[in-house]
């Protein structure tokens, strides 16, 4: 939405508007440029912690197709500035002289004042990596959650030491400040996702109640709350969905709901198609299962004036739309 992409430009610009305020006088042109590439970068890490498609605000508001979306979208830009941060104090170098150049991007990268940088640096640049390609070098699914988390945190935390050590702007009072607290709540999504919601998922059990075929490699898995106490929700919705042995959001993955909103029983639609939903038709009644949610936009709500709609779906698609079909019935 206009609202959302305002507050994240002003996010991202934020650090710009501090380092306004110092009283420094102005470097070189490409200095200058490297600098805010710097401020706007670190600032724009922190952020992509929120963007996970994990928190209700967000994802609740735009769907989790185009949280993950803008988020995938978010790190490539990010990865630019990263990448384009030590070039652009070496360009003047370059153009001097290009030996000049590599040497002096050589002896940055190698001064221990910089180290924090340089991790920052490489972690970005492995958090991209793994996110592109994956599928091609077959990293499990749960590895890869685990590295972008860790990755995540040493980045924006090296990220932070490092602007405030060698920052000229970041060494002022209000922009030291602002670090450390984007760094803190990066981690403090974290904390969250993984502490809070682990202790939540644990202490309201679910049972799967029916696990049945109804498709080609296409399973409707039934679960009920251990409590009776309804889940609200509304049609179009999805949860995240970990199950035993492994009650832990590491190992949680997102399904739409393919009920109706009556507060009983909610049944997902699981399409095999990864290193979990392979083996799920293996999933026998009575299992242990966890529910974060609910999350997503993919509701009736945002159209309350429709006199009718039409839904379309493909393949595990359907379980959205059925979810809509049966709250309309």
């Amino acid at each position: 939405s206009p609202a959302l992409a305002a507050l994240y430009l002003i996010a991202a610009a934020a650090p710009l508007a501090l380092a306004a305020f110092v009283d420094i006088p102005p470097d070189d042109p490409w200095r200058e440029a490297a600098s805010a590439l710097g401020l706007v970068a670190l600032s724009m890490m922190a952020i992509q912690f929120g963007t996970s498609g994990r928190f209700k605000p967000l994802s609740g508001r735009l769907g989790i197709d185009h949280t993950l979306s803008f988020h995938a979208w978010a790190a490539r830009l990010l990865l630019v500035a990263v990448l384009l941060h030590p070039l652009f104090y070496a360009i003047p170098a370059f153009l001097r002289d290009p030996a000049l150049g590599f040497a002096m991007l050589e002896g940055m990268f190698a001064a221990p004042r910089l180290r924090t940088g340089l991790i920052a640096w490489l972690c970005v640049i492995a958090i991209v990596f793994l996110g592109i390609f994956r599928d091609r070098i077959r990293l499990h699914y749960e590895t890869w959650r685990a590295s972008h988390a860790l990755l995540g945190a040493v980045a924006v935390v090296t990220g932070a030491m490092h602007a405030v050590s060698a920052g000229a702007y970041s060494e002022a009072p209000a922009l030291t400040a602002f670090w450390w607290l984007a760094a803190g709540s990066a981690i403090g999504t974290l904390l969250v996702v993984y502490v809070w919601r682990t202790l939540a998922i644990r202490s309201d059990a679910w049972r799967l109640t029916r696990n049945e075929p109804v498709g080609e490699g296409l399973w409707e898995l039934s679960f009920a709350r251990a409590s009776g106490q309804p889940f609200r929700f509304r049609a179009g919705q999805f949860v995240w969905l970990p199950t035993a042995p492994r009650l832990f959001p590491l190992f949680d993955h997102p399904f739409s709901i393919a009920s109706r909103p009556d507060g009983k029983e909610i049944s997902l639609i699981i399409k095999e198609a990864g290193d979990y939903t392979n083996a799920i038709g293996a999933l026998a009644p009575g299992a242990r299962a966890g529910m974060d949610g609910p999350h997503g936009a993919f509701t009736l709500a945002e159209r309350p004036e429709a006199k009718s709609i039409v839904l379309i779906a493909g393949g595990v698609g359907i379980a959205p739309i059925l979810g809509l079909l049966r709250a309309l019935a």
